[in-house]
């Protein structure tokens, strides 16, 4: 069920470690990952540097501004208009997350 599913997204950051490493510790581990999900940070741009696959979370709140996305690297993303990503529901990104992972793994 949709509410089980929540509820395990929501543990999810329990049971992941949080990296206190340097900036280049991260970029060296961006450039390793089959894939990076992340809302719109720095983090984009080093993986877009390395070529690294991207899963963004943008807001695109009041504004006529064209969302950035990578150059270099295979790229999709979840959009709310709402001036939080806390708008974004699990089912809008687990169906369009799951597409991208199968797109992904096609292309190898």
């Amino acid at each position: 069920s949709t509410e089980s599913k929540l509820a395990q997204a929501n543990n999810i950051s329990d049971n992941i470690p949080v990296f206190s490493g340097s900036l280049d510790s991260v970029a060296a581990v961006i450039s390793l990952s089959a894939l990076l999900i992340t809302p719109d940070t720095s983090l984009v741009h080093i993986a877009s540097a390395s070529e690294t696959p991207v899963f963004g979370l943008f807001v695109h709140y009041n504004t006529d501004e064209v969302i950035w996305s990578p150059y270099k690297s295979r790229f999709d993303c979840v959009i709310t208009k709402e001036p939080t990503l806390e708008n974004i529901s699990f089912e809008q990104v687990s169906q369009k997350l799951s597409a991208f992972i199968k797109s992904l793994l096609q292309q190898n």
